[in-house]
């Protein structure tokens, strides 16, 4: 990721894992956000696009599709 980051290609990159880690609410727990931004200096605009963004834009999936109800 800081290769990435450092040649400015972070719209190429997607979080992925074999474990569901916390479910649904994943994305909404600040500890994978503090991890990404203490230990590669991501913004927040970035991390948006490491986490979901990019997959949205990749795969076409609607916004709304990810969002809890």
């Amino acid at each position: 990721i800081k290769i990435l980051k450092e040649n400015n290609l972070m719209d190429r990159v997607i979080f992925g894992t074999d474990n569901p880690i916390d479910g649904v609410n994943t994305l909404n727990e600040k500890i994978y956000e503090n991890y990404f931004k203490n230990s590669i200096n991501l913004s927040s605009n970035d991390i948006n696009n490491l986490m979901y963004k990019n997959a949205t834009r990749i795969y076409h999936v609607p916004l709304n599709v990810l969002k809890n109800n």
